[in-house]
Parts: structure tokens; C-alpha cells; sequence
């Protein structure tokens, strides 16, 4: 299985992902990502073969940097980890 910097890189390259890779990527479950994808926060195509549904990229790389941008805004800056307390 592809690890998330080569997931990475092939979903900014536009390759749209299966649900499992997807949720590798996203760091989240199959079934949080299956709901994503039932209710629309995902886009998704059926493959070649009309058997398996594949992810959107342009969604996976929005949430991917929204998760990244939430992690920044919920850690606190260098300056305050290091400032001594009263």
C-alpha cells in the first residue's frame, strides 16, 4: 500500500483515489469516509468498470488542508509553549 507522501502526490497530480487510499491520506477510517462520500463532502465516480467508487481530488486535497490548518490553529506558537508560567 502507497504511504500518505506518494498518496500525497498523486492526488495534487489529480489521480482521483479509491476509498481506502483516500482514508490513508485523510488519516480517518473507511466508514468516516464512506459517510463523506454519502453525504457529499467527497465527490466520487465509479471506476472503469463500474464496480468501485473512486474520490475527487480537489475534495480530498481541501480536506487534507483544512485538517492540516485546523492542527496549526489548535497548536499553540512556539513563544507561548515556552513562556513561563505565573
Amino acid at each position: 500500500m502507497a504511504d500518505g507522501p506518494d498518496l500525497e502526490a498523486r492526488v495534487r497530480g489529480g489521480e482521483w483515489l479509491r476509498p481506502g487510499q483516500a482514508a490513508q491520506l485523510l488519516g480517518t477510517s473507511r466508514a468516516t469516509l464512506s459517510r463523506r462520500l454519502e453525504d457529499g463532502t467527497i465527490g466520487w465516480r465509479l471506476n472503469a468498470s463500474g464496480k468501485q467508487r473512486l474520490c475527487d481530488p480537489r475534495d480530498l486535497i481541501r480536506l487534507l488542508e483544512q485538517s492540516r490548518e485546523d492542527r496549526r490553529g489548535s497548536m499553540p506558537d512556539l513563544e507561548t509553549r515556552l513562556r513561563p508560567g505565573p
